[in-house]
């Protein structure tokens, strides 16, 4: 589990506060589907922590590395039974 600095930070959002740009500094991964992001806003300066969490797949990639896998979404199961019914 490493800290890893951007070398450019980027977007995240506007601010809850002054509307201003909310970016990422800096983010550390806790799992292969979670990330602690370190957040500051470009406006009134307003610095926060939050959490990035990947829940669902939405389509399957073509190396496929089990220990990532994740459900796939609502969506894309409706889709992928669509394509199984064409072929």
């Amino acid at each position: 589990m490493q800290e890893r600095k951007q070398s450019k930070p980027s977007r995240s959002g506007n601010c809850a506060h002054c509307g201003g740009r909310v970016q990422t500094r800096t983010s550390r991964e806790l799992h292969i589907h979670l990330r602690t992001v370190y957040l500051q806003c470009q406006g009134c300066g307003w610095k926060g922590v939050g959490e990035l969490h990947i829940k669902h797949d939405l389509a399957r990639p073509c190396v496929v590395n089990k220990e990532a896998l994740l459900p796939l979404a609502p969506a894309a199961i409706f889709r992928e039974s669509l394509k199984s019914a064409e072929a």
